[in-house]
Order: structure tokens, then C-alpha cells, then sequence
């Protein structure tokens, strides 16, 4: 189990690697491409995105990076480590940070439409890639590797390797989040928007105490995706201090499935997808769909 983690997580951010910044154990390097609506390449783009952006030039949209910080009378200061545009589809920001650093990227000209997407910076980590996608909508996406761990006493890795799946998933979003009641405060478990890497994606997350998440992979909001290639899967998985989770898609229905191995998720969900009620419930229903 963990040499196919290793494998996966090493062939996701490998690229990142080679293109490290190691001027600086304090340095950061941030990559963004904008990937256009290829319904509309080659015309005057019109799409709902374009409109609501009140027909502003994407390929050159203003991108800034800022952060929070808290201040004594409760409220708090926003500080912009740097805003520039695209040039020829592509924005780089590098500089240096003293500490672990949660950052919101956002389309300055779209803000007020929630057009943004959080990350965390880590001094001297690696390099952290995002898009902004044009899909008949605008959104922005971190691009194959999600990392929001500050505490690694807390950190829980879940791996997703689709490339089994004999579809066009390069317009496919994922988000894992957390289903508890809680979700919605800022301390929730929550991945931000992804794209895929060559078919598969890495989110390192913090957990305190055992808690079921919910892993989405959809190809839904992509405008132009042909009803072969439209996907929509959901799962769970409990993540807690130490876990290693793989998704992977089993069946001719795709069907997603989070193994582990070890810990809480393997003695609750492994054990119960591998019970004989759960196998005769899932032959009964593929029987169905045929």
C-alpha cells in the first residue's frame, strides 16, 4: 500500500520538484496558466463567464495574492504579497515568507463574484500550481496538489490515481471536504477547487480526531464535455493523524473506492464494502444498470 502512495504522490509532484526554488529556505514560487474555453477558441468569446466579467480580456485578468491577518479589536488587516497579470497564458509570483501561510488567490477584476481559490504557502516548499479555467463559467483551481498541512503531527494524505478511466478528465474538478457539522467554519476540512495532473491528484490535510470527508470528482461545470466523457463520483473516506488514503475507480461503471489499509477507514468502510451484504447489494445494482 505505501509504495503505490509513494509512487502516485512522486509522480504528481515531481514536476514541482524540478522546478523548485532553492535560492531561499524562506522562498515560495506560485505558477499560474489560464486554460480558455475550447467551445469558443478561435471566436469572440461570449460565454456566461465572459459576460459576467463584463466582457473582460481573460487571458490577461489581474490575479492577486493576499492574506489575512488578525488583529486586537477582533477584526482583521488583508495584506497582498502581489498581484500581475498574465502574460501569454501564464502569471509566476516568487518571493519569501517567514512561516506556513494561508493565502487566497482571486481574480481581482471578478472578487466580488467568489472567484478565488485558497492555498498555503510554505517557506522553502515546493511549487504550488493553479488555473484559471474557462468553462462557460470562470473558476480558479489548484492543479494536481493541494497541501494545507501547518501541524504534521495532524497530517492525513489522500491520493487519488484516476487514469484507469478511459475518459477526457483534464476539464474534471475535485474537492474533498468535510462532512460533519462543522463544514462550514474556517477550520474545516476543505481541499479548494482541483484539477487533475495527468489523471490524478494529492491533498495533504490536517485532522485532529477522526473525521468522514467526501471526495468529488466531476466534469459537470466543464462546458463542451461530450456525454462519453461526463463524470460525476463521490466517496468517503475518514481521514485522522497518520492516514493514508487511495482513491482509485473500480468496474465498468467507474465506480470511485477509497482504501487505506490501516486505521478507523479500513476497519469501518474497507471491512463494510467487503461484506458479503454490501458485495450481493453492489451485484444487484450493476445487474440493474446493464
Amino acid at each position: 500500500m505505501k509504495t503505490s502512495i509513494c509512487s502516485i504522490a512522486l509522480a504528481i509532484i515531481a514536476p514541482i520538484l524540478l522546478g523548485a526554488n532553492e535560492e531561499s529556505l524562506n522562498s515560495y514560487r506560485i505558477v499560474g496558466e489560464y486554460i480558455a474555453n475550447e467551445a469558443n477558441l478561435g471566436e469572440v468569446q461570449e460565454t456566461a463567464g465572459s459576460r459576467n466579467a463584463n466582457k473582460i480580456d481573460l487571458s490577461t485578468a489581474e490575479i492577486r495574492i493576499v492574506y489575512e491577518i488578525p488583529l486586537d479589536n477582533g477584526e482583521t488587516e488583508i495584506v497582498e504579497l502581489g498581484s500581475d497579470r498574465f502574460v501569454d497564458g501564464r502569471v509566476v509570483f516568487e518571493g519569501e515568507i517567514d512561516e506556513p501561510t494561508d493565502v487566497r488567490i482571486s481574480i481581482k477584476e471578478l472578487e466580488n463574484q467568489w472567484k478565488w481559490v485558497y492555498t498555503m504557502i510554505i517557506p522553502g516548499g515546493e511549487e504550488i500550481n493553479f488555473a484559471m479555467v474557462d468553462d462557460g463559467d470562470v473558476c480558479l483551481a489548484l492543479v494536481g496538489v493541494s497541501n494545507r498541512v501547518k501541524n504534521p503531527q495532524n497530517k492525513f494524505t489522500i491520493l487519488g490515481d484516476l487514469s484507469s478511466i478511459e475518459k477526457d478528465l483534464s476539464r474534471a474538478h475535485v474537492l474533498v471536504t468535510e462532512t460533519s457539522v462543522n463544514a462550514g467554519t474556517l477550520n474545516a476540512i476543505s481541499s479548494g477547487n482541483m484539477i487533475l495532473r495527468n489523471g490524478k491528484f494529492l491533498f495533504e490535510g490536517e485532522a485532529e480526531h477522526p473525521t468522514v470527508v467526501q471526495i468529488t470528482v466531476s466534469t459537470l461545470r466543464a462546458s463542451g464535455v461530450s456525454d462519453s466523457d461526463s463524470l460525476f463520483e463521490q466517496t468517503s473516506a475518514i481521514v485522522e493523524p497518520g492516514a493514508e488514503i487511495l482513491i482509485h475507480s473500480q468496474g465498468e461503471h467507474n465506480e470511485f473506492v477509497a482504501t487505506s489499509g490501516a486505521g478507523r477507514h479500513a476497519k469501518i468502510i474497507e471491512s463494510w464494502r467487503q461484506s458479503r451484504e454490501y458485495l450481493e447489494l453492489e451485484e444487484r445494482f450493476n445487474v440493474a444498470e446493464r
